[in-house]
């Protein structure tokens, strides 16, 4: 919970939702954040916008008042043929399409996050360069992160991206 140390809370948890992004929609077009930059010590939270040319993908959140609000994470797509949505406070992914029944999408016994850590700590184990996840992109996740917080400062200005 040290902006300092972390970067804040968009380094500290959007980051993952910005590498999301890129991994699946690839570069944006541009980008559009806001939200308080004058926040006390612990708290940082940032609503960003990636715009594509056939669609714009919105993320948000950040450090909230952490001993009192549990961490979450979530995510909605909706595309042509039906919504895909996400709480990890709620179990599941679901597939909502019209004319169907909810689908409750099964999952794996290993969470996200455990099963990141545990392909990085193997990589490691078997020195080789991971492949999920290359370097490469990371660095293109953090350009854009850092775009977004110029967005941010400039109160929401759209930024083309040139990453």
């Amino acid at each position: 919970m040290d902006k300092n140390q972390s970067g804040g809370g968009a380094f500290d948890l959007l980051i993952h939702d910005v590498d999301m992004c890129l991994h699946l929609f690839g570069k944006p077009e541009a980008v559009s954040a806001v939200g308080p930059t004058d926040l006390p010590a612990g708290l940082d939270c940032i609503d960003a916008q990636l715009f594509y040319p056939d669609m714009i993908a919105t993320i948000h959140g950040g450090w909230y008042h952490h001993s009192a609000y549990p961490f979450s994470m979530g995510y909605t797509v909706s595309l042509e043929k039906g919504t895909l949505e996400y709480d990890s406070n709620d179990g599941a992914p679901k597939r909502y399409s019209p004319g169907e029944p909810m689908l409750e999408l099964g999952g794996s016994a290993t969470d996200g996050y455990s099963a990141e850590l545990g392909y990085f700590v193997e990589c490691c184990r078997q020195q080789r360069e991971p492949e999920l996840c290359p370097p490469a992109e990371s660095a293109e996740a953090v350009k854009l992160m850092l775009l977004m917080l110029e967005s941010r400062l400039r109160g929401g200005r759209r930024l083309v991206c040139n990453i």
